[in-house]
């Protein structure tokens, strides 16, 4: 199956703009998207929970937005009908008298996340109602407190203790010569970018100058950097914003590259390797936020400082699904 190209072509310093929407997204019948279902504003009195507590888990176990009102101890919660239903089962198996006041301790093993972390939001959250320590060699929480807020703080870190998600990104740098009519493939490709080439062809000539690849998780800053072949050096900094499993992944990025002019004359090989350092290099830079679809490739474009006209580089950027 032929993947999607979502093509974007932006303008840095030399260069033109084109922007493609997905074929998929654009065939898609209107009456196919999901509408959301109608929100309303919901007020609920809290008796004996904390508030601020209890609008905190709602947040991380509804998903809902609720707004505290300290004058009437009560809750203003937006939601549908049916966040209302797990609000309300939330708010019942928290609001209720404590009759047991003495403090428990409670040890939760921690999986995924940083303890750390986790004990300084849960400390946060509790206030003084409980203590939390962080057991960093042995990846646990020791709570102490009494059973009702234990109970809750512990079904909260069933909800944030979860595996981080995750995404693997390709990187590949082409140069693209405007060549008019005569536009062709210059040079081998491997077959995934074989598609990618053959869209690139109505800009011009590709020639693959390198890739390269990286796997990272949500919210967190990598860098790739190195040579990426005989004359090109690379830089990525990147940072995933969001690396949902089955949609798209949001990336900040910065990518460079140092791509060295070729020498103008026929000298001996000891004159070229001499002169060698002081060539001089055609930097492309590019910054900004893709949006990338699992599967799809996004292409990103510009002219270099230096190139002739007609010449520039794009980089393609691919998550696999």
């Amino acid at each position: 199956m032929t993947p999607t190209l979502i093509i974007s072509i932006l303008i840095f310093s030399h260069g033109y703009a084109l922007r493609q929407a997905s074929p998929q997204q654009a065939s898609q019948p209107a009456a196919q998207r999901q509408e959301r279902p109608p929100e309303s504003v919901q007020v609920y009195r809290i008796e004996h929970a904390h508030l601020d507590n209890v609008a905190e888990v709602l947040r991380l176990l509804a998903r809902v937005t609720s707004v505290p009102d300290n004058r009437t101890n009560s809750l203003f919660v937006r939601g549908s009908k049916e966040d209302f239903e797990i609000v309300e089962r939330i708010i019942e198996s928290l609001d209720r008298p404590t009759e047991d006041t003495s403090d428990s301790l409670r040890v939760v093993e921690i999986k995924n996340r940083d303890t750390n972390d986790l004990a300084r939001r849960l400390s946060e959250l509790y206030r003084s109602d409980l203590r939390v320590s962080a057991d960093i060699q042995g990846h646990r929480l020791v709570m102490r407190g009494n059973q009702a807020d234990l109970d809750a703080a512990e079904n909260v870190l069933a909800k944030l203790d979860r595996p981080l998600p995750s995404a693997t990104v390709h990187f590949a740098f082409f140069q693209l010569s405007d060549t008019g009519a005569q536009s062709q493939v210059i040079g081998p490709l491997p077959p995934d970018l074989q598609d990618v080439a053959q869209e690139l062809l109505r800009f011009g000539s590709p020639r693959l100058i390198g890739r390269t690849m990286t796997a990272s998780v949500e919210n967190e800053e990598f860098q790739v950097a190195g040579q990426v072949a005989e004359e090109s050096m690379v830089e990525v900094n990147c940072r995933l914003t969001s690396a949902a499993k089955d949609g798209a992944v949001v990336m900040q990025i910065r990518a460079e590259l140092a791509l060295e002019k070729p020498d103008e004359d026929d000298g001996d090989e000891g004159e070229k390797n001499r002169r060698q350092p002081r060539r001089p290099r055609r930097d492309f830079s590019i910054a900004t936020t893709v949006l990338a679809p699992r599967g799809d490739y996004v292409i990103l474009g510009g002219a270099p400082h230096g190139f002739e006209p007609g010449q520039s580089v794009v980089l393609v950027v691919h998550v696999p699904k």
